[in-house]
C-alpha cells in the first residue's frame, strides 16, 4: 500500500489529536483538612465572639496565613469548613502530607489551640470535634479531640 503526502498528513493529524486527547486533563480538587468544629470555654464558661483561624501550613503555628476564620457563638461553639485544594490536573504523586493549625486571638495575642496532620492518599475525609479550655488570664490553651 502506497501513501501519498495527503494520506500521511491525515494520519499524522489523527495520531496527534488522539495523543492530545489522551493527555488532556481535568481539574482536580481535594480536601486538605478535616471539617473542624469545637467549643471554647474558660472554667467551663463559653467564650463568645472569639475569632478562630485555620491554617494549612504546618509551620504557621499562630495562623498568620489563615485560609478560614470562624467566630464563636454564645455557647462558645465554632465551625471551620474543610479547606479545599484546587489543582489544574490530577497529581502524579498520590500521597500527601496535610498539616493544619487551629488558632485564636485574644487581647491582641495569637494562641495556637490545636495542630494536626495526616499522610495518606486523596482527600482528608474525617471531621474533628474539639473541646478547648482557654484561660483568659494566662492565655494558656488546651484542646482535645472528642
Amino acid at each position: 500500500m502506497k501513501f501519498n503526502i495527503h494520506d500521511i498528513c491525515i494520519i499524522s493529524l489523527i495520531l496527534t489529536s488522539s495523543l492530545l486527547t489522551a493527555c488532556a486533563t481535568t481539574p482536580y480538587s481535594r480536601l486538605k483538612t478535616p471539617s473542624i468544629s469545637g467549643v471554647i470555654t474558660d472554667n467551663d464558661h463559653p467564650i463568645h465572639g472569639l475569632s478562630v483561624y485555620l491554617s494549612t501550613k504546618g509551620d504557621d503555628k499562630l495562623c498568620f496565613k489563615a485560609v478560614a476564620k470562624s467566630l464563636t457563638n454564645t455557647e462558645g461553639e465554632f465551625h471551620l469548613a474543610a479547606a479545599r485544594e484546587q489543582l489544574p490536573r490530577p497529581p502524579v504523586m498520590k500521597y500527601y502530607l496535610d498539616e493544619w493549625n487551629i488558632c485564636t486571638r485574644h487581647n491582641n495575642q495569637r494562641i495556637n489551640l490545636y495542630s494536626g496532620n495526616r499522610y495518606d492518599t486523596g482527600s482528608v475525609n474525617l471531621s474533628l470535634n474539639l473541646k478547648c479550655e482557654l484561660n483568659e488570664t494566662t492565655l494558656n490553651a488546651r484542646c482535645r479531640a472528642h
